[in-house]
């Protein structure tokens, strides 16, 4: 794969010093999803416990948790939720900050005012003006959140790997933060490698504020669920090939119970435990209603039909309990997602495109400056609309 430079003038017009690209698969015009190094090869698999080799839309039944592919991020990110002292909308924030320097070309010189326009979002995800006092104390407790995370081997041995490097560039006034890939996600092949859409403009009905951020970790524990965890012959996950073989089109719909659901998204409770697992069930109730308003289930819940968040993942329907099964859900790659995932595997990187980081992330354009007006400093930039 070969750079592709700027030549955008609004890019180049943007009061932004870092220099950072995404290589990303564009669909129908736009971001969709990009390339992720995944964490589930750091550690040595359990015995007893071989790779699932499926067939694509042949699903078995799942009934021992630990067989399910789980994104070891967001179980990482559960250990942040379980303090009563957290902010909510801590998980999210620090999960966008991750993802965005595992997906960079570069690591990311933030000053605070870019690193907190990249977290100020609104309650329906789109992108806010920046308030900063109190949206930079945000970013330096993400940032720092961020350093002292790490991902544990889930068998128990006691492994443990750092997710990201974050360090301070320079001794004298701290003004910004550098944030990068850890040693094991960077590319010097032979690493696993999954798809996301998370952080991109396409994902952004995943953003919420305060305690209803589990909505969008949820999507984003599926989107990892269908996208990894396979070894096969066939070098594109089965639940991200068109359901129909040789056609294009959404992924085959596959059904996970509630509580594989919320595990998938890092959160992990005693089920054992009534009171626990009520709590639990509640917590997936509101988390399932916010995606029904943020526009996650299939429009006019047609199999043909799809749903308006336009992400990476569209739910099908929602099951309901019964005799014969538990409550859940019924999900699938959205048809963009699925072209994606083709794109991805095309020969000589020729599906990837490097996207500025911005318009990856979907950040609205910057004020123009008057011609007569003075340079902004960095702490005297003014925030994008």
């Amino acid at each position: 794969m070969t750079r592709r430079y700027r030549i955008d003038s609004t890019v180049r017009r943007a009061p932004w010093t870092l220099d950072a690209a995404v290589p990303s698969m564009t669909v129908d015009g736009g971001p969709m999803a990009a390339r992720l190094a995944d964490p589930v090869g750091l550690f040595q698999a359990a015995k007893g416990h071989p790779c699932r080799m499926l067939e694509p839309c042949r699903q078995p039944a799942l009934p021992v948790v630990g067989e399910v592919p789980h994104d070891l991020r967001l179980l990482a990110l559960h250990d942040i939720s379980a303090e009563p002292d957290k902010r909510p909308a801590l998980p999210g924030e620090v999960l966008a900050l991750l993802t965005l320097a595992h997906v960079a070309d570069r690591p990311l010189k933030l000053t605070e005012r870019e690193g907190a326009s990249l977290l100020a979002r609104d309650r329906s995800g789109g992108f806010r003006p920046v308030q900063p006092q109190h949206d930079f104390l945000r970013f330096w407790e993400a940032a720092y959140t961020l350093r002292t995370l790490a991902v544990f081997d889930p068998s128990g041995s006691g492994r443990w790997a750092n997710l990201a490097h974050v360090d301070v560039p320079q001794t004298g006034p701290v003004d910004r933060v550098v944030i990068g890939p850890p040693a094991w996600a960077r590319p010097t092949g032979g690493q696993r490698w999954t798809l996301t859409a998370e952080g991109s403009a396409a994902a952004s009905a995943r953003a919420a504020a305060g305690a209803q951020g589990l909505a969008g970790r949820i999507i984003t524990g599926i989107e990892y669920r269908l996208a990894a965890g396979y070894t096969g012959r066939h070098r594109i996950a089965p639940d991200l090939q068109p359901e129909t073989p040789g056609k294009t089109g959404p992924g085959c719909p596959v059904s996970l119970d509630w509580r594989t659901v919320l595990r998938l998204a890092g959160d992990w409770w005693d089920a054992t435990d009534p009171k626990a697992d009520d709590a639990a069930r509640k917590r997936f109730d509101r988390a399932i209603s916010t995606l029904e308003q943020r526009g996650y289930f299939l429009q006019g819940r047609s199999p043909g039909g799809e749903a308006g968040a336009g992400d990476s993942v569209e739910i099908v329907e929602r099951i309901r309990a019964s005799r014969a099964r538990a409550a859940g859900l019924t999900v699938r790659a959205s048809a963009r997602f699925v072209e994606a995932a083709r794109l991805a595997q095309l020969k000589g990187g020729r599906g990837f495109e490097y996207r500025p980081l911005t318009e990856w992330a979907g950040l609205p354009p910057p004020r123009e400056p008057a011609d007569n007006a003075r340079p902004h400093s960095d702490k005297t930039r003014p925030p994008f609309r």
